[in-house]
């Protein structure tokens, strides 16, 4: 199916506590820079229940949801009074809802609830993680801003690279937020100490193992980020592990992006580690984009040569 980027909509997850907080308001001003739609979403788990006369469904499920989501709607049309808005109310589960949602989306935006469930649905974290594998589109994840601002800090994007293809769908995403803001990009490669590589315990000094990590540093970025005098790239290689420095850079960041690869229980749980790190912790919003994720042609985001760009859905 062949996705209109200018009509591929910003999904925002409605959760059973409230119309949305700080993440509705960020989905609501980012579809208004984009120019996209805006897309409210809240699942009722399918139940039956056993009555005299056998297995009904409940008929209430979808109706005690339309107030929570018409609140959202009006929340959202204060925050961007000119975005295109609509709330919907679907059957499912959450995590099963808002995959299928993404395949048609240019963003999905979760906040640090229990997204789009109106009971019975998967805890936060579990159920961030699921979608950051799931959705075919990057996945935003806005946690609640602390009441004692931070001090005050340059703005910009940061992403989070490994020395894989794993990160140049994250890198491509980021170039795109760092362009569409007006700010800098900071790409973040952590590197650790070498382990020994014999029996005598021999390993290489730091600083050689430091220099290894500029360079791998410089191919990826040489490779795969394409030079744009509209964003300046600052480069940072960081002593300690890929979560650690994440999070650290994160402190008064716009965004941080970092990537998620893997399918499978046991991949999705060792590579996904570093993304629910983040997720879970990081000072400002965070965008998990996997591997596969695809963004619709003409989007905003940026493309990086050498990955091929299929239409999602």
């Amino acid at each position: 199916m062949t996705v209109d980027a200018a009509r591929s909509p910003v999904v925002v997850g409605i959760g059973a506590g409230g119309p949305g907080g700080d993440a509705l308001d960020w989905g609501a001003a980012e579809a208004a820079a984009r120019g996209s739609p805006l897309r409210l979403v809240h699942a009722v788990p399918t139940r039956l229940v056993v009555d005299p006369w056998g297995l009904a469904p409940p008929g209430d499920g979808p109706r005690s949801a339309g107030p929570l989501v018409e609140a959202a709607l009006r929340r959202a049309r204060t925050v961007a009074p000119d975005v295109e808005v609509s709330g919907h109310v679907l059957l499912g589960g959450p995590a099963a809802v808002l995959a299928q949602q993404s395949r048609a989306a240019a963003l999905l935006v979760l906040g640090d609830g229990r997204e789009a469930g109106s009971g019975g649905g998967w805890p936060a974290g579990v159920l961030r993680a699921r979608l950051a594998t799931r959705s075919a589109c990057p996945v935003v994840v806005v946690r609640t801003r602390p009441p004692v601002p931070e001090a005050p800090t340059a703005p910009r994007v940061v992403v989070g690279v490994d020395a894989g293809r794993s990160c140049v769908a994250a890198l491509g995403f980021a170039l795109g937020a760092a362009a569409q803001r007006g700010v800098p990009l900071v790409v973040v490669h952590a590197w650790a100490e070498d382990a020994p590589a014999d029996l005598e315990g021999v390993c290489a000094a730091p600083a050689v193992v430091e220099a290894e990590a500029r360079k791998t540093l410089d191919a990826v970025l040489d490779r795969w980020c394409p030079r744009s005098p509209a964003v300046p790239v600052h480069r940072r290689t960081v002593h300690g592990t890929p979560a650690a420095a994440l999070l650290a850079a994160s402190r008064g960041a716009a965004l941080v992006v970092v990537g998620c690869r893997g399918h499978g229980p046991l991949r999705t749980w060792l590579s996904g580690s570093v993304s629910r790190a983040v997720a879970r912790s990081a000072s400002c919003p965070v965008a998990v984009v996997g591997a596969d994720c695809t963004v619709p042609p003409g989007s905003s985001t940026a493309r990086l040569p050498g990955r091929r760009a299929t239409p999602g859905g």
